[in-house]
């Protein structure tokens, strides 16, 4: 996207034996003047094809989906507005079933799943 850019960050790791050693590491960071992310947008495009089960996997509850319905809706739809995984608005869009946590989480609501 052209709003993040990889760049280098000096890492270290530790050993089994607990020496440090430099870790070469590239990240893909947001570029100074990026609008930030909005990936709900292209998780309400999931939910809406009905391609997202909202359940519970241990003590979470989870949005769940196919990496390959992800991968290929998320190419074709990128190709189409390359702002699709940005933040464009004053707010991020709202998922279904979801309650806002801090600023910018949104959660599925623990009551939608058990009622």
């Amino acid at each position: 996207v052209p709003y993040r850019q990889w760049s280098k960050v000096d890492a270290t790791m530790r050993d089994r034996d607990g020496n440090e050693r430099p870790l070469p590491t590239r990240v893909f960071s947001q570029v100074a003047n990026s609008p930030g992310n909005d990936f709900n947008k292209f998780g309400c495009m999931l939910e809406k094809r009905d391609l997202v089960r909202v359940q519970p996997v241990g003590n979470a509850i989870a949005r769940l989906f196919r990496a390959s319905d992800a991968l290929h809706l998320g190419i074709t739809e990128y190709r189409k507005d390359p702002l699709l995984f940005a933040r464009t608005g004053a707010g991020y869009a709202p998922l279904a079933d979801g309650v806002r946590v801090g600023w910018s989480q949104s959660v599925v609501d623990p009551d939608a799943i058990y009622r």
